[in-house]
């Protein structure tokens, strides 16, 4: 059996639907959408904080470049958002 760190994310998704099934694991699945929705906020917010901070200090242009990076951030965060919600949908309605 291969580790979960060297799987691609399909074989992932199997290894958690067969686990799930056999252990009843619900919860199991609620955090690992937990996890992947939290993960669509966070990363993109937080990279577009440094690289804002760091452009502004280095072309010394005030919050330009942290406020502009921070809004396209939330953006990418929303699109992630949809996009992942859509598939979970489409993945409930698969399995029923």
């Amino acid at each position: 059996m291969r580790r979960w760190a060297t799987r691609t994310i399909p074989e992932y998704r199997e290894y958690m639907d067969e686990t799930a099934k056999q252990k009843g694991g619900d919860t199991r699945i609620a955090l690992f959408l937990f996890a992947k929705i939290s993960g669509w906020i966070a990363v993109p917010v937080i990279v577009s904080l440094y690289v804002g901070n760091w452009l502004d200090s280095k072309f010394s242009s005030g919050n330009t470049f942290f406020l502009l990076l921070t809004a396209c951030a939330f953006v990418v965060s929303l699109v992630g958002i949809v996009r992942a919600a859509k598939e979970i949908e489409s993945n409930m309605q698969r399995n029923k």
